[in-house]
């Protein structure tokens, strides 16, 4: 009821003659109207910056564990190697703890990058479903305050075509040439009225340049 009467108001005072500033419109409409599905995109949000935190720093682990096991293998081929040489082909099997420690590191940094790859793709692939789930909602919420700010706005452009028909209809003399000058200039105003919008909008929430952009296509 609350929004309603907000919305009523708001109509009223744009259909007496005060314009309907699409920024406000559109912080309001988050607030009120799309709280719900703006509270879904914030969310959205920040489950992905959580994601790429998380898959940032498994990469990270990923190519330290790499870098060890790339060390160790090379110090266990080196130990191996000082082995033969002074054993000869006597005892060939048998390695001391030096050797044997090594070996052991080298299998847990393996597990362990192992284990770091496997998160990472599981976080990879929660980030693609995010990202989807977040780009829906995005463009649910611009659709629905578009089609509710075109609603709006359709009326105080209706008042303002009223104005001026009854205006237009006063004149006696060269009605048909001044009606269509007028058409022309109403119209040119229209279209920079719009893109002025359109940049306003997209000052205050830049991930609608994206949207505005599908829409011209």
């Amino acid at each position: 009821i609350t929004a309603g009467r907000r919305n009523a108001s708001q109509s009223r005072s744009t259909s007496q003659g005060t314009p309907l500033d699409k920024n406000e419109a559109f912080l309001a409409f988050k607030k009120e109207i799309g709280a719900e599905l703006n509270s879904a995109v914030e969310e959205n949000k920040a489950v992905l910056k959580e994601k790429k935190r998380t898959s940032r720093e498994l990469a990270l682990k990923i190519n330290v564990a790499k870098q060890e096991i790339d060390h160790l293998r090379e110090l266990v081929i080196l130990k191996k190697d000082e082995r033969r040489a002074s054993r000869g082909d006597e005892d060939d099997a048998v390695i001391d703890e030096g050797e044997y420690n090594l070996i052991r590191q080298l299998k847990d940094c393996k597990l362990t990058y192992q284990k770091a790859y496997d998160e990472y793709k599981m976080v990879q692939s929660d980030l693609q479903f995010v990202t989807r789930l977040f780009d829906q909602n995005k463009e649910r919420l611009l659709l629905e305050f578009q089609s509710w700010f075109d609603a709006n706005h359709a009326l105080d452009t209706a008042g303002e075509d009223s104005g001026a028909a009854f205006r237009m209809a006063e004149n006696k003399s060269g009605e048909g040439s001044r009606s269509n000058g007028t058409q022309t200039n109403t119209l040119d105003q229209e279209e920079q009225f719009q893109q002025a919008e359109r940049d306003r909008i997209i000052a205050v929430d830049p991930e609608s340049a994206a949207f505005y952009s599908a829409r011209k296509h």
